[in-house]
Order: C-alpha cells, then structure tokens, then sequence
C-alpha cells in the first residue's frame, strides 16, 4: 500500500483536544506539527505524552544539548533515518559538536580528538544500539562523566530516537528533496516499510549502495541536474 495511511489531519476535521494538542507543539520549541507527530495526533494524549519527553530529551536533559545531539546523531546513522540525519546534523554543529566528527559518524567511521563526555556518549550509545547492551566498562565510564540521571537520559534519547528508525517513505524522500538533496541513497533499513517498494523502484533518484544486487530496488546510479544547475 503507497499512499498514506494516516495523513496530517485539517484543522476543520480535528477534534478540541487534537487541535489542543497540534497548538501546544506548534508554540512550543519545535515550532511546527512534523514528524511522528502527525500519526500520533490520532491519540492527542498519547502524543501530548510523547511530545513532553522528547521535548526534555532534546532540550533540558541531564547530559546537555551538544551531547544529545551527538547520541541522536549516532541513532539517525545506525538506523538510516535520512530526515532525522539531516535535521539534526546542523543542530549539532551550531550546538558544538566539531564539523570532523559529524562527518565521522555520516561516514560510519570512529571520530577523531574527541572531548572525554564525547568519548563516553559514543562508546555507551554504540554499544547500546549495536550490542543491545552497554559493558560495565562503559557504563561505569559514562556514570563518572554524567551521573545516574544523565545515563538514565542517555538511554532514553537512544531509544526514544531510534523509535523513530521506520525506513524510507515517499513522505520522508519528498521531505529531503524539499531540504535540498538532490538524491538520495538507500541503507540498511530502507525497506522497513514494505509499501515503499513500489515508490523506491519507479524513483531514480533513490541511489542503492553499490553492494547491493542489481536486483535489489532503486537506481544502481542516475545523472541528474541539482538545483544549482551543476
């Protein structure tokens, strides 16, 4: 099924306690109803619920905005969420995380001359997302650098953003597009949502890694006029 399922609601059709709900994210930091939001305004309490968490994580939690958005960068990567990526990896420049580590993790490799509370957000976030576990060793690194509540924090913006991890949609590509990519390449989990392989075989201008099968879906390689007319 490609077309979506659960669309934003207009105005004119939301209940008092959605548009409530839609109007006290819109006031808040983020500044406009995006995202899982849109699904979740469904169930207004649930996503008035999910809003004020996310909300913590990203902007009070106890381990402090740079590193925050260092531990969601870690997320967007692993699991290939392309709009999560390119929503926050400006965020984490502006918030101090250095340009080389940023390009680092967008290119799957260790970064360089890290802080030591960068060393021990990496190290835990890694081993919590790859292993599932976190080793005494680095919990107890990340324990000396934050204390019992920012790893609680910690842990929660791991998972709390990779819930976010659904794979590739039609909505997400025409959102990159809109951000300013000219393509966009395929990963790990690009087929999590099954109904996209119809629109991932007919857009060339979804790149799929040069390992995959020629038969996997998406163009093996494309040529394309970017928006600067290069």
């Amino acid at each position: 099924m490609s077309r979506d399922r659960l669309p934003p609601i207009p105005d004119r059709d939301m209940s008092s306690a959605q548009r409530a709900a839609a109007q006290a994210v819109v006031r808040g930091p983020r500044g406009a109803l995006v995202g899982p939001f849109v699904p979740l305004l469904r169930s207004p309490e649930l996503m008035e619920k999910v809003q004020q968490l996310g909300a913590y994580l990203r902007y009070r939690s106890a381990i402090g905005t740079r590193l925050t958005e260092l531990a969601i960068l870690l997320v967007a990567r692993e699991w290939d969420q392309q709009v999560e990526w390119a929503i926050h990896a400006p965020i984490a420049l502006e918030a101090g995380v250095a340009p080389h580590i940023v390009d680092a993790i967008a290119n799957w490799s260790r970064p360089q001359q890290m802080y030591p509370d960068e060393q021990a957000v990496y190290d835990f976030s890694l081993e919590l997302l790859v292993n599932r576990r976190v080793s005494d060793e680095t919990w107890e690194r990340a324990l000396a650098h934050f204390g019992e509540q920012g790893v609680t924090d910690l842990v929660v913006i791991n998972g709390e953003n990779a819930a976010h991890g659904f794979g590739i949609t039609e909505e997400i590509f025409n959102g990159l597009r809109e951000l300013g990519a000219d393509v966009v390449t395929l990963g790990n989990h690009a087929f999590d949502q099954r109904e996209a392989l119809v629109f991932i075989a007919r857009e060339d201008r979804l790149i799929r890694p040069i390992n995959w099968n020629a038969g996997c879906p998406g163009a093996g390689q494309t040529l394309v006029e970017t928006a600067r007319g290069h």
